[in-house]
């Protein structure tokens, strides 16, 4: 090949930022420069490659979703998790270990505050003390009419499965005239589509209509779910933004739409139940069938005579041989009995299910011992030390479900209750005026000395507050004051009218001295594996 000119190299070396290299032997001599040029192994294709990276696209997060990639992966999420033990208890764990029996409201409002009345302008209002404990009280009654933490627990696991879930707040005039009628409705990921969408509508993506800026603006529902069996009509509402929750987690960029958290197991969770299916039936087939009769050394004088016309001998049709548990054989002569090896299951047939369903139960980034509902290969360091980023997911989902859901669902509460006269105390402030916080249920322990001591020791230091300890254990650290300062009232009253020493019903004084120590914990025993 004839040499390019040399403003030809130049001009391509400028193209494509390659900077030439001159290259010297070893006697010094000058050579022709050469580019540089990086390589990645995985970029590369090869004979071995090129069928696992067939699948890989380029497609942006909404067109990967596309609406019929959603709707074969929640059918294929669904009827794993109706038919599997495993994912469907995956499933039921993480929603309850996230939700529980629901979060509780803890609402700080200022002292006092000011707003503007018709008649006198702009006033100064204090807020009566109680007014935050009074709100509390009506919000837990609201939540349970409408059973709200059921809702979240539907709500978190059809998130899961689905990929995601939707919920609308509407007026339900089936609830008690002197509250709040407000109410949240559920609806599965199916129903939430656009019929007549344009496939080059820049706005819009199959169910949500979006403005210039990203933000979400109309939501499309159905007004049927296209899976019922009546009413397959195509006719939906539009509803409003403000008045949607839109669960699902994205893992892309301006990803509009969710995916199951499940997909990346649902090809493994197939593997563990045809695996199963596979070792039971050959068990079954070995159980069944004991053994088999055969004439390897049959005497001549019991063959069968052969056919003058050249036709293949009638093979005699045997009949069912009831065998006795511990019973003797005997056999025509020359006839043998064989026996099946029963080789199922086989030694490694435990341990692969459970390397399938802890590779399966990372796509929800759940411990082993939650993915194989076992905790018999764990010691005591091994378990707390798996559930710490398990622990972490749990404290991330439970922030976005005040972020999207808890707090916006406050503030329509409160903004409909404070129109109820006589519903709530006087001189509430603005919901933009609340702090909000929710307390969950508190992480069981499994050593309650050791957590002790540590609790006890963070409170002495003050690196730890009575609100911290107590938020640990989903407890309402005011509440916690108030039935202590109860019981230790009745006790000092019970001790003075029955003339027992202060102190006999309820220690009131607290301990002196050093720390408790904690148990020392045995050494962690190697994990034996099971067959």
């Amino acid at each position: 090949m004839a040499t390019l000119p040399r403003f030809v190299r130049r001009i391509l070396d400028r193209v494509t930022g390659h900077r030439p290299v001159t290259l010297r032997d070893e006697r010094g001599v000058t050579g022709r420069p050469a580019p540089v040029r990086g390589r990645y192994d995985a970029a590369g294709t090869s004979d071995e490659n090129r069928n696992h990276w067939g699948a890989a696209d380029g497609l942006s997060a909404n067109a990967a979703h596309s609406p019929a990639v959603r709707q074969i992966l929640r059918n294929r999420s669904r009827y794993e998790a109706q038919n599997n033990g495993y994912c469907k208890g995956l499933l039921r764990t993480r929603r309850n270990d996230v939700v529980g029996t629901g979060p509780r409201l803890q609402a700080t409002l200022p002292g006092e505050f000011t707003y503007y009345d018709t008649d006198f302008g702009t006033l100064n209002a204090v807020v009566p003390e109680g007014t935050a404990s009074a709100v509390e009280r009506k919000w837990v009654e609201w939540c349970d009419r409408i059973g709200l933490a059921d809702k979240l627990r539907v709500l978190v696991e059809t998130g899961d499965r689905d990929g995601e879930t939707f919920a609308v707040m509407v007026n339900n005039p089936g609830l008690p005239a002197d509250g709040p009628q407000l109410d949240v409705r559920l609806y599965e990921a199916d129903q939430v589509t656009t019929p007549d969408l344009w496939w080059n509508d820049p706005l819009a993506v199959d169910g949500i209509r979006f403005d210039a800026h990203g933000n979400p603006v109309e939501y499309h529902f159905l007004r049927a779910h296209p899976g019922d069996l009546i009413g397959k009509a195509l006719a939906y509402d539009r509803v409003p933004a403000s008045a949607v929750f839109h669960w699902y987690d994205p893992d892309r960029p301006n990803q509009a739409r969710g995916i199951p958290a499940t997909t990346p197991a649902l090809p493994l969770y197939a593997q563990v139940r045809r695996y199963t299916l596979a070792a039971l039936t050959s068990a079954e087939v070995g159980a069944t069938i004991s053994g088999v009769m055969s004439t390897k050394n049959i005497l001549p004088e019991y063959q069968a005579p052969a056919d003058p016309t050249g036709a293949a001998p009638q093979r005699p049709r045997f009949d069912r041989v009831e065998v006795e548990r511990g019973g003797l054989l005997t056999l025509p002569e020359g006839w043998e009995a064989t026996a099946f090896d029963a080789k199922q299951p086989v030694a490694g047939y435990g341990e692969f299910k459970r390397e399938i369903l802890t590779e399966s139960g990372a796509a929800l980034n759940a411990p082993r011992n939650i993915s194989t509902k076992s905790s018999s290969e764990y010691n005591y360091s091994s378990a707390r030390l798996d559930h710490i980023p398990y622990r972490a997911e749990v404290a991330i989902i439970r922030d976005r479900l005040r972020r999207v859901i808890l707090d916006r669902l406050f503030r329509a509460w409160l903004k409909e209750a404070v129109l109820i006269p006589g519903y709530l105390p006087a001189k509430v402030p603005p919901a933009a005026l609340w702090s909000l916080s929710w307390q969950w249920d508190g992480v069981p322990s499994i050593d309650p000395v050791k957590d002790a001591t540590a609790d006890d020791i963070g409170l002495k230091n003050g690196t730890k507050t009575l609100s911290d300890v107590l938020a640990e254990r989903g407890k309402s650290w005011e509440e916690h004051l108030r039935q202590k300062a109860r019981e230790i009232a009745l006790a000092r009253r019970l001790e003075k009218e029955n003339g027992l020493t202060p102190g006999t019903l309820y220690p009131l004084t607290p301990s002196t001295g050093t720390a408790p120590q904690p148990v020392e914990e045995p050494a962690d025993a190697e994990p034996t594996a099971a067959a």
